[in-house]
């Protein structure tokens, strides 16, 4: 079994320079063949070059201009020749074993993809364990108990969760591409990984949170010193339509986001805590609008392929508990 770490970069010399020698220890640990593929998305700082000399052993994909996390991660790993896709973000580091743990669980066919345990940048505390999936007010959220808490070693054991994340997860490569990678319209970033690991959900895999995989993670190093938090903001909300009018069929989910929505929509002219102007979700409301004809495709060809319905996935997402050990309150959905 031949691993493949696939590593999105854009201007991240200085990150690199940190994070990229804990990736090649913990890919040594394995003591199996592996190559290192960095997407590098048009860097002008440097790190071609400091690459190249530092790290020759890595292969290098350069592209002329920043294509954002989706287009690079699956350009990287058309290039892959491993049977595991490991996605890899360039602000994080490794502990020597993680990688080790979180192959083992490959072993089981129904396995899609495994995450880590994700720490903050000081190591001690919780930026992501396993996570469940709730509704509130018809919108879809993810629940995550411990979140910003200080690591307790509560959970143990492996258990289901909602998503392999994006640039911390491991993937089967076949499995992969029998889904057609990571969907475009989630350019340049995010939910593209909700997505995937749901879609494979209703096709009969699981995703896995292992504990004892852990990486520490630099939250939003490349992204907030180049986009403004209005942008990202947006970038989620936008995304996270597109997920939901995508992927839910059951009638009742549909129901209650449709129903609901005039009320988010109206929510929106009032700042909150997660929104940093007013009417934010209008207009990632009208721009995920824009792509309905993609959408409404996707949604055909996803029902032909899926294998189990929406409810009977979400049994299988929420058996970890998520949702009781960290219940999402309208108060806190809605912001201060």
């Amino acid at each position: 079994m031949k691993l493949s770490i696939i590593i999105a970069n854009w201007n991240g010399k200085d990150l690199l320079r940190k994070c990229l020698p804990s990736v090649i220890a913990a890919a040594e640990y394995v003591k199996k063949k592996y190559e290192i593929i960095v997407v590098d998305n048009g860097s002008i700082d440097g790190s071609v070059q400091f690459l190249k000399l530092k790290f020759p052993k890595v292969r290098m994909v350069r592209l002329k201009e920043n294509m954002g996390f989706v287009k690079a991660g699956n350009i990287g790993a058309k290039k892959a020749k491993g049977d595991i896709l490991a996605f890899i973000n360039n602000d994080i580091m490794i502990k020597e074993d993680s990688l080790l743990y979180m192959i083992d669980h490959f072993k089981d066919p129904k396995v899609f993809g495994v995450s880590p345990k994700l720490l903050k940048w000081d190591k001690k505390t919780i930026q992501t364990e396993f996570l469940g999936c709730d509704f509130v007010l018809g919108t879809v959220v993810q629940t995550q108990p411990n979140m910003n808490e200080p690591d307790r070693n509560e959970f143990k054991e492996p258990v289901t969760t909602f998503f392999a994340l994006g640039g911390a997860s491991a993937i089967d490569r076949k499995k992969f591409f029998r889904l057609g990678g990571f969907d475009e319209l989630y350019s340049p970033f995010y939910w593209e990984e909700v997505d995937l690991s749901y879609r494979a959900y209703k096709r009969g895999w699981v995703c896995i949170y292992d504990p004892k995989a852990v990486f520490y993670h630099k939250h939003r190093a490349t992204l907030s010193k180049n986009f403004s938090v209005e942008t990202l903001q947006l970038q989620e909300l936008k995304a996270r339509f597109i997920f939901t009018w995508s992927n839910f069929s059951d009638p009742m989910i549909l129901l209650a986001h449709f129903a609901f929505l005039p009320f988010v929509l109206l929510r929106s002219a009032f700042k909150t805590s997660y929104r940093s102007r007013r009417f934010l979700d209008d207009v990632a409301f009208f721009q995920a609008a824009g792509e309905w004809r993609r959408i409404l495709q996707k949604r055909v060809d996803e029902k032909k392929n899926a294998k189990l319905s929406d409810r009977e996935a979400l049994r299988i997402i929420n058996s970890n508990k998520a949702n009781g050990l960290a219940p999402v309150r309208i108060w806190k959905f809605l912001g201060k």
